[in-house]
């Protein structure tokens, strides 16, 4: 066997096993879960699970200091 030849069957196969993998992560994710949504934008939601958390909690975050912001404004104009 050719080294080139060996090198395209080597790389055929870690695609082949790379591809199996993202399937399977994506079943575990839900992607393809049915509903209104296509498969890619399941697929793609489940991916960004963590970031989507983030946002959130970025979110709350920015609310809650608006809420002391604005307590420590109405008290210094208490004073």
């Amino acid at each position: 066997m050719d080294t080139e030849k060996g090198w395209i069957v080597a790389l055929i196969f870690v695609l082949l096993v790379g591809g199996a993998n993202l399937i399977a992560y994506a079943l575990v994710r839900g992607a393809f879960r049915p509903g209104k949504k296509g498969m890619f934008e399941n697929f793609t939601d489940s991916l960004n699970v963590s970031r989507k958390k983030k946002e959130n909690e970025f979110e709350e975050l920015s609310r809650r200091v608006g809420e002391l912001k604005r307590r420590q404004d109405g008290d210094e104009e208490e004073d």
